[in-house]
C-alpha cells in the first residue's frame, strides 16, 4: 500500500524564531509515527535542514517571504493532506493551497480572518475564546492545551523534582533576532536578584555576540548555551527560568521547571495571560514591569522550595506532551 504523503510548510528565520518550526517538526515524527511519509518545506536559515533531517524528516527549500507560487511548489511534491503553520499567508493565499480530496489543516494562534481550512489547530489554553466560529461549516478545529504540539524530545519525559537550592536560572527570550534587546534588559533586571545563583543564557548566534558587554561585567557566573541546543538540553540543569511568554515557556512548563514568563510579542499575551490564571506561571506583561520587579520576584521563588514544587509539578500537569500525537490522529482521520 502506497504511503500517504504529507507535506508540512513552516515559517522560519531570524525574524520570526523556530516557533512555527518545532510545531511543525512534532507533528510531522507523529504522522511518519502513523505511516506517512512527511516532507517539512521552509526557509533554509541557520540550522533548519539539520533540525528537520536529524528527525530523518524529508527537507524542501522555500523562498521567504511567501509568494504567489507557493501553491504550485506545493502541488509539485504531490501531497495527500497538507500542513500550513505561518503568519506570512494570507487568506488568499491559504486559499490557493485547497484542493478537492487534499485535507488542509493549519497550524494556527490569532484567528486574524476566516481560516479556509479542513482543520484547524490552536493548542493555546484560550483558543476557545478566539473567532474560530468563522470556519467553513465542514470544517473541524483542535482548540485547546490538550493539542498543543511540541517538539518530539519532550511527549514522554518525565519531569526533575526541584532541588532544594537554586543554583542555575535558564534565561531565554526564544529564537528571533529581535530577542536581543528584551534579553539585555532581562539580564539588567536579574544581576538586581540577591539571590546567589549562576545564569545559563539561551540565545541565536547573532543574539549571544551582542551580550559580551554584559559576560564581562556581571557578577555572577554565565554560561551562555550553544544555539543548537535544543531546550531539554538547555533546561537539563535549570532550578527556575526567565523565559519569553510563547512556545518556549510551555516547553519549560512541560519539563517541570518553574518559569517566569515575559511577555516579548503581542501574539503572546492571551495565552500567556491564560496560563497565569490557571497558576501555572509567574507572569510579567510588559519589560518595563519585569524590569521593575523581576530581582524580587527571583528570590522570592528561590526562597520557597514549596512554592517551586508547586509549579514544577502543575506544568506537566497541564501540559501532558501528547498533542502531536492527537492531532496526527484526526489528521489520518481526514486521510481516509
Amino acid at each position: 500500500m502506497r504511503r500517504r504523503v504529507v507535506v508540512l510548510r513552516s515559517d522560519a528565520g531570524p525574524a520570526v524564531g523556530l516557533g512555527h518550526l518545532q510545531r511543525t517538526l512534532g507533528l510531522g515524527v507523529a504522522l511518519r509515527e502513523r505511516g506517512c511519509s512527511c516532507v517539512v518545506r521552509a526557509p533554509e536559515t541557520g540550522d533548519v535542514r539539520r533540525r528537520v533531517e536529524s528527525l530523518g524528516l524529508r527537507f524542501d527549500a522555500a523562498t521567504a517571504p511567501w509568494t504567489g507560487e507557493e501553491a504550485l511548489a506545493l502541488d509539485r511534491l504531490a501531497p495527500d493532506a497538507l500542513v500550513v503553520d505561518s503568519y506570512e499567508a494570507l487568506e488568499d493565499d491559504l486559499s490557493l493551497l485547497q484542493r478537492e480530496g487534499r485535507p488542509l489543516v493549519l497550524i494556527d494562534d490569532l484567528a486574524r480572518f476566516p481560516l479556509p481550512g479542513d482543520l484547524v489547530v490552536n493548542g493555546s489554553v484560550r483558543a476557545a475564546d478566539l473567532p474560530y466560529g468563522r470556519l467553513a461549516p465542514a470544517a473541524r478545529s483542535l482548540l485547546g492545551i490538550e493539542y498543543l504540539l511540541l517538539h518530539p524530545e519532550l511527549w514522554d519525559v518525565t519531569a526533575r523534582t526541584p532541588a532544594e537550592q537554586v543554583e542555575n536560572v535558564l534565561v531565554t527570550c526564544g529564537g528571533s533576532a529581535a530577542s536581543v534587546g528584551p534579553l539585555q534588559r532581562l539580564l539588567r533586571a536579574i544581576e538586581g536578584a540577591s539571590s546567589a545563583f549562576q545564569l545559563a543564557i539561551a540565545a541565536p548566534a547573532g543574539v549571544a555576540a551582542a551580550l559580551a558587554p554584559f559576560l564581562r561585567t556581571s557578577r555572577r557566573k554565565v554560561t551562555v548555551i550553544s544555539p543548537q541546543s535544543t531546550v531539554r538540553e538547555a533546561a537539563i540543569t535549570a532550578d527556575l527560568a526567565v523565559a519569553s511568554a510563547g512556545g518556549t515557556s510551555r516547553e519549560l512548563l512541560r519539563l517541570g521547571v518553574p518559569t517566569l514568563a515575559l511577555v516579548t510579542a503581542e501574539n503572546q499575551r492571551a495565552g500567556a495571560v491564560g496560563l497565569s490564571r490557571l497558576g501555572v506561571i509567574e507572569l510579567f506583561e510588559s519589560i518595563d514591569e519585569a524590569e521593575a520587579g523581576l530581582g524580587r520576584a527571583l528570590d522570592a521563588l528561590a526562597a520557597s522550595y514549596e512554592e517551586r514544587r508547586r509549579l514544577a509539578e502543575s506544568g506537566p500537569r497541564l501540559i501532558d506532551g501528547q498533542g502531536c500525537r492527537r492531532v496526527a490522529g484526526v489528521v489520518l482521520e481526514l486521510l481516509g
